[in-house]
């Protein structure tokens, strides 16, 4: 017990003595990226335009049912899982998998349709 609290002891003290080391050499990092830090916020970068904007609105909304999308598989999973035999409890399990592989279809179906409608007003926009 005592070795390993040594150890460990050790290894905090030789994190702690690189880490200054490692601060300095992001020193330069740091101070480029701080000429840059009001640039966004007042406006000086180039605009984005409104199919530009949608489309990022869109992917982060497919991001988030993606998440949900991973709620309901692992849900489903568990309860798969914690059935014990129980036929309710197994029917219950399968339908969260079943709605959730319809669910993927439609996220990715809406996805794919979203990029392809989006790069086709911005093509045409750029044109």
């Amino acid at each position: 017990m005592k070795k390993i609290f040594c150890i460990l002891i050790m290894m905090v003290l030789a994190v702690m003595m690189a880490a200054p080391v490692i601060a300095a050499s992001l020193g330069d990092d740091v101070n480029s990226e701080m000429g840059n830090f009001g640039k966004e916020s007042w406006g000086t970068e180039d605009p984005v335009y409104l199919p530009v904007l949608i489309g990022r609105i869109i992917n982060v909304a497919l991001g988030i049912l993606g998440i949900v999308l991973l709620y309901v598989m692992i849900r489903g999973g568990f309860f798969y899982m914690t059935a014990g035999g129980d036929n309710t409890q197994v029917q219950k399990a399968k339908d969260w998998l079943k709605n959730g592989i319809i669910g993927l279809v439609i996220i990715l179906m809406a996805y794919s349709i979203s990029t392809f409608v989006i790069h086709k007003i911005i093509n045409s926009i750029g044109n």
